[in-house]
């Protein structure tokens, strides 16, 4: 799928030790954060999540006269948590992640230990941001004219099976702020960010 780039702002607020957070650090949990939201364990609970929360949702719109929410979410958010949360060009990337400390885009990451209440402060933070308005808006369009739509409608072409270039942009602007925006109110987000920061990171308490 074709890479583009997501401009997020996370803006961290009430950290008594954020002034110690730097771009290593920043860089750390980026390129963490991006395995750990494609870890084939979240993807599934996600879809599930999805399949029972955002698909009663779609098909009450009538976006999905056929049925096939279920299977369009269990095929396709595997793929774009994959174009979506990464450090390269996606959500994690460096400079975009952590702005107010002013990171360069090709920051490397460096082993280097990471308080855990500011890596669930900004866990938690940025993930306000899943459905930002202007956030959605370039991702849906870089989604749907930048590679990742014309992609699909090929790999399924190949497949035998019926995904036209109009009905994944149309999908995308029906599901895509749909799944952000429960994906931002995930009731185990907090849960999750907290394994997160602890198992994945190893983050120090002090």
């Amino acid at each position: 799928m074709n890479k583009f780039v997501i401009g997020v702002l996370v803006l961290i607020a009430g950290s008594a030790s954020a002034y110690n957070f730097d771009c290593k650090k920043c860089a750390k949990m980026a390129k963490a954060a991006g395995e750990y939201y494609n870890d084939e364990v979240l993807v599934g609970e996600l879809i599930d999540y999805f399949q029972n929360k955002t698909c009663p949702e779609i098909e009450a719109k009538e976006y999905d006269k056929k049925g096939i929410c279920p299977y369009t979410v269990k095929a396709w958010w595997p793929e774009l948590a994959k174009v979506l949360f990464n450090d390269v060009y996606g959500w994690f990337k460096v400079n975009t992640w952590c702005p107010e400390i002013d990171c360069d885009s090709e920051e490397k990451y460096e082993d280097t230990d990471i308080n855990c209440f500011d890596c669930l402060n900004r866990m938690n933070s940025q993930a306000t941001y899943f459905d930002d308005g202007v956030i959605l808006a370039d991702i849906i369009y870089e989604l749907n004219y930048k590679g990742f739509c014309n992609a699909a409608a090929k790999e399924t072409k190949e497949k035998g099976q019926e995904l036209t270039l109009d009905d994944c942009r149309a999908g995308m602007l029906h599901y895509v702020p749909r799944l952000m925006r429960h994906m931002k109110n995930y009731p185990a987000g907090d849960q999750v960010h907290r394994t997160f920061c602890v198992e994945k990171l190893q983050c120090k308490a002090a």
